[in-house]
């Protein structure tokens, strides 16, 4: 049985209590200067407010996870190189792309996510494409088509969304710790509210993301013809995203990391074992990164704010020793 359907009922009820006490302060404001102080008409304009709030939440979750992004979408007259490999591989892959969109972030990285009906929308950064060779975004691409095939997607969608709600709240937050900037009282409070609210789904959000990241590599693995690849594009993405201490993949995309191709906090772990990865498999750093400078290894620094502090994905180590793995048998 999937991890994801085990002990919901605590979370869930976390979940419902979080968002009711504010729901019921509103409620209470609204209603009072409304001139209405009955408790039992409060109590219930509360609950119907918040199982509105909760049902539109789930409902919206694609919404919430794209209005965090300024996104260039993608047809045949505008980008038919991207346009034609993502239908190209989705043909392959039995898998009807809903949409396809470029993020205009230079930090490299690729998303996906669906609608309640499981329709998918593949993401890619601006960095991204800039960084990555043709065979790089093929092989990336047939990841984010493995995640649509494991059937979990709708759901990391919706957790991610809510999620979002909680990493919006603490934006300010996130963004002081990243950016090592001082923070007020309000900040501080919503900050710790907001992350009330993001961890009470968190359990199950990092549940359903490993089991669709597992399927995921496993398809990308077997379905990928170049897993040399795979190999590069993950080593690119992960050290960019390693020496980029203040990227929005820290702070307004950190809920996401279920829909990501790397978690950059791992990026960030992992930063000093990549460059010990890379040399045992005889990969030149340098050349493999083009223009961008490659400095002196540094240690990897424990400056991870609160909603960091939990991995989907698996460690660099074990990712890249599966892909090496599927690289001896071809």
């Amino acid at each position: 049985m999937l991890h994801y359907r085990e002990e919901l009922a605590k979370p869930i009820a976390l979940h419902i209590f979080v968002t009711l006490v504010p729901v019921a302060l509103i409620s209470w404001l609204v209603l009072s200067l409304a001139g209405i102080q009955d408790i039992l008409i409060i109590l219930l304009f509360t609950i119907i407010l918040t199982v509105i709030t909760l049902g539109v939440g789930a409902i919206m979750g694609l919404r919430l996870v794209l209005g965090l992004f300024h996104i260039r979408w993608v047809n045949k007259d505008n980008d038919v190189i991207l346009w034609s490999l993502v239908n190209g591989e989705s043909a392959k892959a039995e898998v009807t792309v809903d949409g396809v969109g470029i993020i205009e972030l230079d930090t490299p990285n690729a998303f996906v996510a669906a609608d309640i009906k499981g329709k998918p929308v593949l993401l890619y950064t601006r960095g991204l494409l800039y960084h990555l060779t043709y065979n790089e975004l093929r092989a990336v691409t047939t990841y984010l088509l493995g995640s649509c095939k494991s059937g979990l997607l709708p759901h990391a969608t919706i957790l991610s969304g809510l999620q979002s709600i909680g990493t919006r709240l603490a934006s300010g937050y996130i963004e002081g710790r990243v950016k090592k900037r001082s923070s007020n009282i309000l900040r501080t409070i919503l900050g710790g509210w907001g992350y009330l609210y993001f961890s009470t789904l968190n359990h199950q959000t990092t549940s359903v993301g490993k089991d669709m990241v597992h399927f995921s590599e496993l398809y990308s693995l077997e379905n990928a013809s170049n897993a040399e690849s795979l190999l590069t594009a993950l080593v690119k993405i992960s050290y960019l995203l390693g020496i980029e201490d203040e990227s929005y993949m820290r702070t307004g995309a950190i809920g996401l990391k279920a829909l990501m191709f790397q978690d950059p906090s791992l990026s960030l772990r992992d930063r000093v074992k990549l460059r010990e990865l890379v040399a045992i498999q005889n990969l030149q750093l340098d050349k493999l990164m083009g223009n961008i400078s490659v400095g002196p290894a540094s240690p990897s620094k424990d400056n991870l704010h609160m909603f960091e502090k939990y991995w989907v994905h698996s460690g660099l180590e074990e990712r890249i020793g599966k892909i090496i793995e599927a690289k001896e048998k071809t």
